[in-house]
């Protein structure tokens, strides 16, 4: 999923004409950067279909994987060969924002003891079967912002044809310049929002 267009970019940088080189190697930046981000967040952002298996948590939360949660086709116990759907959506209630499924009589755990007599389950099964969409379909405006950033500061830096000054100094005043950019403490707040706890 790439984080920008390649003409938001141009008009992010202030490029109203048109070069072929230039543009499609702007078009590596964004798709090398948006990878980059999404990579560092740890999640792929666009909006896919998913059939995905959990354990129950015998709390009221389940948490999936893949949020903002846009519509859900389906949500199944699987057990014993037995397959029951939760159709009532009285049975359950979403966050579409965080992703959460939340049940009142909790998610069931199901699974397997070392001890036979216990009622810890130490092997549990994923029995709970949910079939949905999630991610974004548009991508967030703030981290189109950092990627439009970061592309337009590395791409100017990679351009320039004399070398970067590395230092400067009068009297006790200097100046250090670093080699190659990285996400600034803005930049990285706004990433880390896109991989933080739900709950």
């Amino acid at each position: 999923m790439d984080l920008c267009t390649l003409q938001e970019l141009k008009n992010f940088m202030g490029i109203t004409d048109t070069d072929a080189t230039r543009d499609a190697n702007l078009t590596i930046y964004i798709q090398a950067i948006s990878k980059q981000i999404q990579k560092f967040i740890g999640r792929d952002l666009e909006a896919k279909d998913y059939v995905e298996k959990y354990e129950g948590t015998d709390t009221t939360e389940l948490v999936l994987n893949n949020y903002p949660v846009n519509s859900i086709t389906g949500v199944e116990y699987v057990l014993d060969g037995q397959v029951y759907q939760l159709l009532d959506d009285y049975e359950y209630d979403l966050d579409e924002e965080a992703g959460i499924l939340y049940k009142d009589d909790g998610w069931t755990l199901h699974g397997y003891s070392k001890n036979f007599m216990s009622d810890r389950i130490d092997f549990p099964r994923r029995h709970i079967r949910v079939t949905y969409n999630g991610g974004y379909t548009n991508v967030p405006i703030d981290l189109k912002l950092v990627c439009m950033q970061y592309v337009s500061d590395i791409y100017i830096i990679d351009t320039k044809k004399k070398p970067e000054l590395k230092s400067y100094k009068i009297d006790d005043i200097s100046y250090e310049f670093r080699d190659e950019l990285e996400f600034s403490e803005n930049q990285l707040r706004v990433i880390n929002l896109y991989k933080g706890v739900r709950i």
